[in-house]
């Protein structure tokens, strides 16, 4: 996977937090900023980039869902994606999520070049199989870079500590 250098979708503060993330940062061609109040979502609203720590699958699942509820009142469901390493996971959020509404759930590779106002990362549902596998740690990068407006991280925060980049982002 190759490391995005330039961004001109997202929220300086987004493309902030990944720079913090990752030794190589990505250099703002041109910063997208705007007048959202995020108070409904976060008690932090200038901040666009939010880590919500779960213990096991349905909580993340309701977690997942509760941020929807949230989201919708700012964006348009269209605006609203949610991604994950694997696509089993996507299949099972998917299940949980009304397709007319038509947000898009899929592996991060598949959100290649399309962007979002609101991104919700799920890091994993089946946390024991992923644990020691050795995924590709840029999906993390590609990810966080799909959204314009707001990221929301869910997961377990001793499996992102696992990953380099997920350590500074807990």
């Amino acid at each position: 996977m190759i490391r995005l250098s330039k961004n001109y979708r997202s929220h300086e503060s987004i493309i902030d937090a990944i720079g913090a993330m990752f030794d190589d940062p990505i250099v703002a061609a041109e910063t997208f900023n705007d007048t959202l109040d995020l108070t409904s979502i976060t008690s932090h609203p200038s901040n666009r980039v939010i880590f919500q720590n779960v213990l096991t699958d349905d909580e993340e699942l309701d977690v997942i869902y509760e941020y929807l509820e949230k989201c919708e009142k700012l964006f348009q469901y269209v605006d609203i994606g949610i991604i994950t390493p694997y696509k089993s996971q996507a299949v099972i959020i998917q299940q949980h999520v009304d397709e007319r509404l038509g947000i898009v759930v899929n592996v991060v590779d598949e959100f290649h070049g399309i962007e979002r106002h609101a991104i919700i990362i799920s890091c994993t549902l089946d946390y024991d199989k992923v644990i020691g596998q050795n995924k590709d740690t840029e999906w993390l990068n590609m990810a966080i870079s799909r959204a314009k407006s707001l990221v929301i991280i869910v997961g377990r925060a001793s499996y992102l500590e696992k990953l380099p980049e997920g350590r500074r982002c807990v």
